[in-house]
């Protein structure tokens, strides 16, 4: 067991790639590109959990394998909100949110299909 409360043997369903960035431009929420501040003096870093390029948009796999119903589950990427200094349109400093990716996680396409198997 980790001290994050899981087995190392264990596997994800869906890939995932971790980097650590200090974005010096960013989408904000409403899809608007923003500079965001980052300086020697001053540093922004952000941790950013994307769906591997494998993984993103394919079937979950089950201990590495597609499982016995592949095409109702899929991997899809999430995102958090994020608040960090970025300069506004006329040039000044102000907060903004970013969405930030934040983990590639399974999705059931078609919940019903596991409401009457039995």
């Amino acid at each position: 067991m980790t001290r994050l409360g899981f087995d190392l043997t264990e596997a994800a369903l869906c890939a995932t790639r971790e980097t650590y960035v200090f974005p010096k431009k960013a989408k904000n929420s409403r899809g608007i590109w923003k500079y965001v501040v980052n300086t020697l003096e001053y540093q922004q870093g952000v941790s950013m959990h994307k769906c591997h390029s494998r993984s993103s948009g394919q079937s979950c796999r089950y201990a590495g394998e597609l499982g016995e119903n592949p095409e109702v589950t899929e991997c899809r990427q999430m995102y958090t909100k994020h608040s960090l200094l970025a300069v506004t349109e006329d040039g000044m400093l102000s907060y903004d949110t970013f969405d930030i990716p934040s983990a590639c996680v399974c999705h059931i396409k078609e919940p019903e299909f596991f409401l009457f198997q039995f």
